[in-house]
């Protein structure tokens, strides 16, 4: 392998690291994951169109990339600040945390979007 290609497969091996670590240890992409793989089997249960899973996907890649980066953002600020209060790594955090409540709001607007017409077809059909 040439150093070019170690160098690119060394930087998926830390990506790869870094997934498995925020899956390890954080309850939040924990939760994200589980929630992203009942989606999933909804999504293969209700055999949608495949321009809908096109967007199911976006929105569970969007969702836990956020929660990822909010993570990262919450490290680093905790290790610049010492532990110490600081006013600008509380506003980062904030921020980085309003990130992920806008694209969880949005997915779960899609959501409703893609899989709502299905559900109140299966409610209607039970209801006769």
């Amino acid at each position: 392998m040439t150093d070019k290609n170690m160098s690119l497969w060394r930087n998926f091996t830390y990506a790869w690291s870094g997934l498995c670590h925020a899956f390890r240890t954080e309850r939040n992409v924990k939760i994200h994951g589980v929630l992203a793989l009942l989606v999933v089997l909804a999504g293969y249960q209700f055999d949608i169109e495949m321009g809908k899973w096109a967007v199911v996907i976006l929105c569970i890649g969007m969702m836990l990339g956020t929660e990822i980066l909010n993570t990262a953002i919450e490290y680093l600020g905790d290790a610049v600040s010492d532990g110490a209060y600081n006013e600008t790594v509380r506003r980062a955090k904030d921020m980085s945390a309003a990130a992920c409540l806008v694209v969880a709001l949005m997915s779960v607007v899609i959501g409703w979007l893609v899989f709502g017409p299905v559900l109140l077809g299966l409610l209607s059909q039970s209801a006769n």
